[in-house]
């Protein structure tokens, strides 16, 4: 309760102090634990985006070898085309 003293001012019992006391511990805590389930959601979705680029490196990793070793056979077949062109350009008579 607030009792007024005389000219307007008033004064806080004690059971209002407390009353107001309790409601601000209350929204405070109530604060913290909303902030700290925005933290988690957000940590979460960190986690679960760092997941995938994992699970998507391992699978270029488990790729990369394959691709290399074709491209690799794919060099060699170049360079015998280039060879081999080379070779005919030589043989045919050349345009005059």
């Amino acid at each position: 309760m607030v009792k007024k003293k005389k000219d307007n001012e008033q004064v806080l019992t004690l059971g209002v102090f407390r009353q107001a006391l309790d409601s601000l511990a209350r929204s405070t805590a109530k604060g913290f634990a909303d902030a700290q389930k925005t933290d988690d959601d957000r940590f979460k979705v960190v986690v679960d985006e760092f997941e995938r680029i994992r699970s998507d490196i391992r699978d270029i990793k488990g790729n990369i070898g394959p691709i290399m070793r074709t491209v690799s056979m794919q060099e060699d077949d170049l360079s015998d085309l280039r060879l081999r062109v080379n070779t005919l350009e030589r043989r045919l008579p050349t345009k005059s």
